[in-house]
């Protein structure tokens, strides 16, 4: 049993490492050697991820997530659309349920100034966010940009309404910030982070991933998504959630 044991253990160190070299050394064109001036001239640019996990045994559980972004591009405008679902059982009972929608304008006034508008639907019946709709409107500016790294930050007044049980609408004022680093041709760091501040209620939300090229189109992404509220609403058992919640995920990526 012992031996056993080891021989599973050497078998998953060397697929390890096998993996991490091929990630590290893979040497196909992929999407991160393409920059915003080739997505204008394509005219759209998109990305599709999935990941699942399943355990049986002493542990009955399983997890998804899915996501799908898209970009089109025309003449000085840029729309973006986000899709997201998060779900996960345990032992038989629901015990993360979440999807998140958005829809975001830009409208190019030079190279580094530009106007926005923001709508995103969430609910996350854990996390007492039940039906919440936010917009905003606001300036965005490319604060730095060189060959590798690009970074944006936004600002504007909106408003957000809350169908929670004590949730409140109120006008909330929105931060953003984007950060791209493009490592090398086949690995890159993304950093969001977004605020919208209110009196009643301040959400916050962080998500880190790196992303590294497998074959082609397709890619590895390791992200931690954190969501933050100042004072949460009560989720559908009538709790308060913690303020702070995390999201790890391991998926697989598609650029098309």
């Amino acid at each position: 049993m012992k031996y056993e044991r080891s021989c599973w253990r050497l078998i998953l160190k060397k697929v390890t490492v096998g993996v991490l070299l091929a990630l590290l050394y893979s040497t196909q064109v992929n999407a991160f050697e393409i920059n915003d001036s080739d997505l204008q001239k394509k005219g759209y640019a998109g990305e599709a991820e999935a990941g699942v996990n399943l355990a049986t045994g002493n542990s009955d559980t399983s997890s998804g997530h899915g996501r799908l972004v898209m970009d089109f591009f025309y003449g000085k405008w840029r729309h973006n659309t986000d899709f997201e679902a998060n779900y996960a059982k345990d032992s038989g009972k629901v015990s993360a349920e979440r999807y998140y929608a958005s829809y975001k304008v830009n409208r190019d006034w030079s190279k580094n100034r530009y106007t926005y508008g923001l709508v995103t639907y969430e609910n996350d019946r854990f996390n007492g966010i039940d039906n919440t709709i936010t917009t905003s409107l606001g300036y965005g500016s490319r604060a730095f940009q060189n060959d590798t790294q690009t970074m944006d930050i936004e600002l504007g007044p909106g408003w957000r309404h809350n169908e929670s049980s004590d949730g409140r609408d109120e006008g909330i004022f929105h931060l953003g910030l984007d950060y791209t680093w493009n490592i090398t041709s086949n690995a890159s760091f993304h950093q969001t982070l977004s605020s919208d501040i209110g009196q009643y209620n301040t959400m916050s939300r962080s998500e880190t991933s790196l992303t590294s090229s497998i074959w082609g189109p397709l890619a590895l992404k390791t992200s931690v998504t954190l969501t933050h509220q100042t004072h949460p609403s009560l989720n559908d058992s009538d709790d308060t959630p913690e303020h702070l919640d995390t999201v790890t995920s391991v998926t697989l990526l598609y650029n098309f």
